[in-house]
């Protein structure tokens, strides 16, 4: 027996808890208010009124509930006010039971009180008295205590309980009363007394209707998490959002029943979908059946079609649909939309398979006959899906040719990809040559290379390179030679995406090898610009350069400007290594230039990732962060979010906001990269990396291990990839102290040498740079240990910078590359790291300092100013001027939450006895902080309640605060403290002494 999973805390409801919550307390100064909660069957209405029946008991409050049952029209009277009374009594003691027994109707509480009140359903003048007495019985409770009856689905409420209940409403006066009321709104059109009862219900003087909206995508997120105990990928969410349609109930039954087979519905909601089936007569049966197969949404004329109705016939069959809320109307249209994704499944899954394939060839027929005035891509895509689904291949694959390319065209990449693969994998099935046209214009190479486009386009660079490869072997190389290296061009960076720069590489090489070099081409254009970007990958830039100049060269000649340039993008990035900053920007806006005009996406994206790039090599954080952020601006346009650009452009912006101290946007890009499991790019490497440097700075320190990857998962990147995972090993074992891990790491670094000679000056800058200064900050730390300890005869200059520096760079002189802003930075802080070898020098810490403020970057320059700090505590005469970069550096890392920093920087201002706080900085709009964490007071509070396991409703009672405030606090809490979850928090507030109640 499978049993529904259910989340332990109730998602996206808290506006209407606070709603009820607010009501009671109303009515318990004397106001008697009704609550009618309103929603569809399995929206939450007994989680959300037991949600609040328990708070609303605890808050002191007598509470009586109920419930209605459907008993086939013989429910007895007043069953759900009996219960309501029943439940509450035998809480109480004998006596009280007793003595509040006999205030109450015989009827209500059988067994309780005494015989012969009346008959429940006898005269008028009896059923008066019943009410009359049932009112007192409740005016009596609520003089001690604010009352709340709760009665639950009063759609099957039976006549006499719906009656006391409108009596009871329209006598009530100034008694402590909340009556909270629930029902579906599924059939209401089927039940016309229980819709007018609602109306005088509502009509109440202090009468409140809450009805119960669909859960939105951030509340299904939620609610998985609370089922599973895991935070849900997207898939999942996306997968379980659009079928449940935003239903609680619906969103339990999917995610426990696990993935399906396609179309396939948990039993128990195709029971009970199916069962509202069962109330419609056949020919309204069958035209929601033929709905199904249309889609979501249909037109009147469609639907006609479809079910095989004239245009006088629908309204008739369609009533009894839309009573029952399977469809409703669409509003200022003449359509019809399913009320929820998952009736059209249940509604789809009643047809046999022989009916399915001849409604939809019905359905693309009538499509079809609208003529060539409906040829957008919507048109196209369904016309496509339909001949699909009647397994018509002749009509199938051109029109899924057309959809495609007409997705491609209003950058609905992902559809594209879609319709195009299932397309050529149709007609791959068949026979068929080269040649053959499958649609008007199109041959399968051609609608393959297309396809390979919108993968690159929309990431899914893993399947269009599995789809690609199938046509790719199906041709013979030398009889069909330009069919071969158009789509080896195209496979070639679908491979180098995928992991396998090796296989591009040998494609492109095998392309040329066929392709004539004396005739210029498009073909081969495009192979040498494709073979540019593998050659750059690889550290040959000088081949990369020559191949991308021959490109440009040759698209120019053909007047190709999309192909230029993409050309041209690539030029822009192979200038840098000869130090021409004006050539390398110059290239980059032609590139932006002759793409724009093209109105190619792929080329667009190009020019502004070498836009990007160059500002990263040349320019300062903040320029990086405006080019970076323009390019996703364009991105975003042009539907392009999910393609390799993309991903580029999203990395280098999270770092750049990293450097600028807004530590919490670059989180937020580089985990929304990091949720591309399928994506094996460089970008989502290097992602992880930076997300490595994060948890450092923040004292995360197994969260950055849990993100470092083993090598085996780098292997397609290279050495320079394992060298630069070495270095941040390296530097994770040096924040924790762990020096002969770091010795380790920065040897297994050094054996990687000689994959650094031809790097251009991306790389240099940061990971050589990077490296020297990372290991010079090791031998210091040794160093000073090993006087800290007294150690003697160690060999503690282990980590040798300076010979890992000529091993790197095979003895040749500082690239060029050493100019750029960044790598300045980078060698001014290993000059000053250096010098803690002997006596840190306050000089060299001033121009670390100089270079990172110089650069933008305001982690490092953080960093910078504290060994500044250090170094003038240390120099007699100059320990006045520590005060003001330590403060500097404390304002930073509290604000951003870089917690090891943070306590090395309190650390040294209680040795030297300087404040923190600086007296004449006292900024009015900043909240007090008494905690040096960056938490407030309140803040203070409430981590040290969750170090207790307290909720947050428990945290709201003991601090007299709302619930929501609570939440608040708490989510102000993680960021601050760098957790994910509230244990986290804990855990770190107890390391960081936050929970002892005796700093208080």
């Amino acid at each position: 027996m499978r049993v529904r999973a259910s989340s332990p805390r109730m998602v996206g409801r808290a506006a209407e808890l606070s709603a009820l919550t607010d009501a009671l307390g109303e009515s318990g100064m004397g106001k008697p208010t009704v609550v009618v909660v309103q929603a569809e069957a399995g929206a939450g209405k007994t989680r959300l009124v037991t949600e609040f029946v328990e708070r609303a008991r605890t808050s002191g409050a007598v509470t009586l509930v109920g419930g209605c049952f459907p008993l086939g029209g013989v429910s007895p009277p007043y069953a759900p006010l009996a219960q309501a009374f029943r439940s509450h009594l035998r809480t109480l003691p004998a006596e009280a039971a007793q003595t509040l027994s006999a205030l109450l109707p015989p009827e209500l509480v059988p067994g309780f009180g005494t015989a012969g009140a009346g008959a429940a359903t006898g005269t008028a003048e009896q059923r008066a008295g019943l009410f009359d007495r049932m009112g007192a019985t409740f005016a009596t409770i609520s003089l001690s205590a604010p009352l709340v009856l709760v009665l639950e689905d009063v759609h099957w409420a039976d006549p006499s309980t719906r009656d006391a209940l409108a009596y009871l409403v329209h006598s009530l006066s100034d008694e402590r009363m909340l009556l909270v009321v629930t029902h579906r709104i599924d059939d209401l059109d089927r039940q016309p007394d229980l819709r007018t009862w609602l109306v005088q219900l509502r009509r109440a003087p202090r009468s409140i209707t809450l009805p119960l909206t669909r859960l939105g995508r951030v509340d299904v997120a939620e609610q998985i998490a609370g089922i599973t105990g895991a935070t849900p990928d997207r898939e999942l969410v996306d997968a379980v959002s659009a079928r449940a349609g935003g239903n609680p109930l619906h969103v339990e039954e999917l995610v426990a029943a696990g993935p399906p087979p396609a179309g396939q519905l948990p039993s128990t909601l195709l029971d009970t979908i199916t069962t509202r089936f069962e109330l419609l007569p056949e020919p309204a049966r069958q035209l929601i059946r033929a709905a199904a197969a249309i889609g979501r949404q249909t037109s009147e004329a469609l639907l006609c079609a479809a079910a095989g109705l004239e245009p006088h016939q629908l309204p008739g069959v369609l009533r009894p649909v839309i009573s029952l809320h399977l469809l409703h109307p669409v509003p200022g249209e003449l359509a019809y939309e399913f009320h929820h994704e998952l009736v059209r499944e249940a509604a789809y899954a009643e047809l046999l398979p022989g009916e399915r394939v001849a409604v939809h060839a019905t359905i693309a027929r009538s499509l079809a006959a609208e003529g060539n005035s409906a040829t957008g891509a919507t048109h196209l895509a369904l016309l496509a899906h339909h001949w699909t689904q009647a397994n018509d291949r002749a009509r199938a694959v051109p029109a899924l040719v057309a959809a495609g390319t007409a997705a491609m065209d209003s950058t609905g990449f992902a559809e594209a990809y879609d319709q195009l693969s299932r397309a050529i994998r149709w007609q791959l099935q068949s026979d068929w040559k080269p040649a053959d046209e499958i649609a008007p214009g199109w041959d399968l190479i051609k609608t393959a290379q297309l396809a390979g486009r919108a993968a690159l386009l929309c990431g899914e660079t893993s399947e269009g390179r599995a789809l690609g490869e199938l046509v790719l072997g199906s041709l013979d190389p030398d009889e069909d030679l330009r069919q071969y290296a158009e789509l080896t061009a195209t496979q070639g960076v679908l491979r180098m995406l995928d992991g396998d720069t090796p296989a591009a590489r040998a494609a492109y090489e095998q392309a040329l090898a066929l392709l004539p070099a004396d005739r210029p081409t498009t073909t081969r254009a495009t192979v040498l610009c494709r073979f540019a970007s593998v050659c750059g990958f690889l550290g040959e830039d000088e081949l990369a350069y020559r191949y991308a100049a021959d490109a440009a060269r040759m698209a120019q000649l053909l007047g190709e400007p999309a192909l230029e340039g993409r050309a041209y993008a690539l030029l822009a990035l192979y200038a840098t290594p000869y130090g021409d900053e004006q050539a390398a920007t110059d290239m980059a806006r032609r590139a932006l230039t002759l793409s724009t005009a093209s109105g190619d996406v792929e080329a667009i994206m190009s020019a502004h990732v070498a836009l990007t790039t160059v500002a990263q090599i040349w320019g300062r954080v903040p320029d990086l962060l405006a080019s970076a952020q323009q390019g996703l601006t364009v991105a975003t346009r042009l539907g392009a979010t999910s393609s390799q650009a993309a991903s580029e452009l999203t990395y280098r912006a999270a770092s750049a906001y990293f450097g600028c101290g807004d530590w919490q946007r670059a989180e937020q890009l580089w985990e929304s990269l990091l949720a591309r499991p399928r994506d094996r790019n460089t970008a989502v490497v290097v992602a992880g990396l930076y997300m490595v440097d994060l948890r450092i700075a923040q004292g995360q320190f197994e969260r950055a291990a849990e993100l470092l990857p083993p090598d085996s998962a780098l292997q397609p990147w290279g050495d320079w990839m394992l060298a630069v995972v070495d270095g941040a090993r390296a530097e994770l074992a040096i924040w924790q102290g762990r020096l002969d891990e770091a010795d380790s790491a920065f040897r297994r670094a050094a054996g990687k040498k000689s994959t650094f000679r031809d790097l251009d000056p991306v790389m240099t800058g940061w990971f050589i740079g990077w490296l020297i200064a990372t290991a010079e900050r090791a031998v210091a730390d040794v160093v000073q240990l090993a006087a800290a300890t007294g150690a003697t005869g160690a060999d503690v200059d282990r980590v040798d910078p300076d010979a890992l520096l000529s091993a790197w760079l095979g003895g040749q002189p500082r690239h060029p590359g050493a100019s750029t802003l960044r790598m300045r930075a980078w060698l001014c802080m290993a000059d000053a790291e250096h010098s803690r070898r002997d006596r840190s020098d306050p000089v060299a810490w001033t121009e670390a300092v100089a270079a990172w403020d110089d650069y933008g970057d305001m982690w490092h320059a953080a960093y910078a100013r504290f060994r500044l700090a250090e170094a003038l505590v240390a120099t007699p005469g100059d320990r006045s001027g520590a005060a003001e970069p330590l403060r500097l550096a404390w304002d930073f890392c509290r604000r951003v939450g870089a917690m090891p920093l943070l306590a090395e920087i309190e650390a040294l201002a209680k040795r030297a006895r300087i404040p923190l706080e600086d007296p004449d900085a006292r900024p009015a709009a900043a909240p007090k902080a008494t905690d040096p964490h960056g938490l407030t007071e309140r803040e203070v509070d409430v981590v040290r309640l969750i170090a207790d396991g307290a909720t947050n409703a428990q945290i709201a009672t003991t601090l007299f605060i709302s619930e929501k405030t609570a939440a608040t606090h708490v989510s102000n809490i993680l960021r601050k403290l760098g957790a994910a979850r509230r244990t986290e928090a804990a855990a770190i507030a107890h390391r960081l002494g936050i929970t002892d109640r005796s700093t208080r």
